[in-house]
């Protein structure tokens, strides 16, 4: 603990003091911190539609934490205090156990800044329970950002990465990951805002069938908001459950789906508390626009389970294994019972293989697929 505290910078963020001092690293440039996070907080603030967003962030300290640190990070956060800024100077950060956050917090990256966490891998239970043991865990933490930092495992493959829960209007931005099963998890989360990351995941989906790959999975939170992220090598690039959100402008590539609007099973995911989860609601009202979907092994895009009253439009999908987007009907594909899709609303672009075995969905452009030849499962 020592050499952690050691290896911290102490700055003064408040209304009398909005300057910093330093005393054990080099010089920030606090003025452009403070920038790049207001910037998101604008961007956050206008997408979700939220009008009480404190852009000046001014609240707690602000820490620096210089490179090469290790287990730095939980001492870091309790001195940033809730709504502070815990900036991780360009070099490579290591923590050897899960943290968890129970405040609104800053995490923000110098560029260059590499944060190696413990985030063990978690394969279904014989019971068919996936126990999540993510690196970063935001619980209670309401208003966190985390910005422009390279996230990976410690070891080769990780579990997940962060896990929001209970943290409304939080955002990830600009991020790196790889190599983890899950990047994001949204739990018990509303106005979530995730933009402009890359998330590459592992690939043990593809031999191990207990492991579940998703970069995104959005299990409950409405009006998630999901825009401008490359996303590749997951089983699903996003798995969306709950109403009202937003997908637009991704690009997903060399993923089984790219995007599947569907219901994570109920009561299949246990949280650190112990507590069983599962999506309550199906994917429903979620508006799928402008996004690229490529290369994927299955499909571009899957609409299956329940999901209803969704908008696709203007998305590509080109070179997808079994259809570039599927409106499915009553499955049991994924060895379980699956209803079917309905009134859901596509516009297809011309050339696109698009299958529809739903109930009232609106299907306009695109090549149909006849399902006499060609049968629905």
């Amino acid at each position: 603990l020592l050499l952690a505290a050691s290896m911290l910078a102490f700055f003064s963020c408040s209304k009398e003091q909005a300057v910093p001092t330093t005393t054990t690293t080099s010089e920030v440039d606090y003025q452009k911190v403070k920038n790049d996070i207001r910037q998101s907080w604008e961007t956050i603030r206008n997408v979700q539609g939220i009008k009480d967003i404190d852009l000046e962030t001014r609240a707690g300290q602000f820490i620096v934490v210089p490179a090469g640190s290790n287990n730095a990070l939980v001492k870091a956060i309790a001195d940033a205090g809730e709504g502070g800024i815990v900036y991780l100077k360009s070099g490579l950060h290591t923590e050897t156990s899960g943290i968890t956050i129970k405040q609104r917090v800053v995490l923000i990256g110098e560029d260059g800044a590499v944060l190696k966490i413990q985030a063990p891998l978690t394969p279904y239970d014989p019971n068919g329970i996936l126990t999540l043991k993510p690196g970063i865990h935001f619980f209670n933490a309401p208003r966190s950002l985390v910005q422009n930092i390279d996230i990976q495992p410690i070891d080769p493959n990780g579990g997940e990465a962060l896990l929001f829960e209970n943290s409304d209007q939080s955002g990830v931005m600009f991020n790196k990951t790889a190599n983890f099963q899950f990047s994001f998890i949204v739990e018990k989360s509303n106005q979530m805002t995730i933009i402009g990351n890359k998330l590459v995941s592992n690939t043990l989906w593809q031999t191990e069938p207990l492991i579940e790959c998703d970069a995104i999975l959005n299990m409950n939170g409405l009006s998630t908001y999901i825009a401008n992220n490359e996303i590749s090598n997951a089983l699903s690039g996003t798995f969306s459950s709950d109403w009202y959100g937003t997908f637009a402008n991704n690009t997903m590539k060399n993923n089984f789906v790219g995007i599947i609007l569907c219901k994570f099973v109920e009561n299949s995911v246990k949280l650190p508390s112990g507590e069983l989860t599962g999506a309550k609601k199906s994917c429903g009202y979620w508006k799928v626009r402008n996004n690229i979907s490529t290369d994927n092994v299955g499909f571009g895009y899957l609409v299956i389970d329940g999901a209803n009253n969704n908008i696709l439009e203007g998305n590509q999908a080109t070179r997808n294994g079994f259809y570039d987007i599927e409106l499915a009907g009553d499955s049991n594909r994924f060895g379980f019972f699956t209803p079917t899709s309905f009134k859901n609303t596509l516009h297809a672009l011309a050339g696109q293989k698009v299958k529809n075995c739903g109930v009232n969905n609106t299907v306009i452009g695109g090549n149909l697929v006849n399902n006499a030849t060609d049968p629905c499962k």
